[in-house]
């Protein structure tokens, strides 16, 4: 794999993740080339927004921030790029309420990578 691009990938994933978590949503959407395609349980879905906020996720669920564990770029062809990360999900108390693991799928578009494509399983955490 060619080094630049991997680490500039890298940098794109956790940008995303940064924005999101400040609740930035021009600089989520520096990151998305849409359509987002989002793959659930439910099935797939083309997004022209990014999906959830910080704030209402926060409400639903008492999260205030995530840790990642892991990102690997696990392959580049060209200008396609698959990547997955894993990490948790923590309360306000400081418990871990779920863990993630996600695939983003990015594309080089006019010489920045963009995530064009999502999926992610969020396992609860027992206890």
């Amino acid at each position: 794999m060619n080094e630049r691009n991997e680490n500039d990938i890298v940098a794109t994933i956790r940008a995303l993740r940064d924005a999101w978590e400040r609740g930035d949503k021009d600089a989520v959407d520096e990151h998305i080339h849409y359509p987002l395609l989002v793959i659930s349980m439910d099935g797939i879905v083309s997004l022209d927004s990014y999906p959830l906020s910080n704030e209402l996720f926060s409400k639903t669920t008492t999260w205030t921030h995530s840790t990642t564990r892991r990102v690997s770029v696990e392959g580049i062809c060209g200008t396609k790029a698959h990547v997955s990360i894993n990490g948790c999900r923590y309360h306000k108390n400081g418990t871990i309420f779920e863990q993630y693991y996600v695939i983003y799928i990015l594309h080089k578009y006019e010489q920045k990578w963009k995530v064009y494509a999502v999926s992610e399983i969020a396992i609860p955490e027992k206890g």
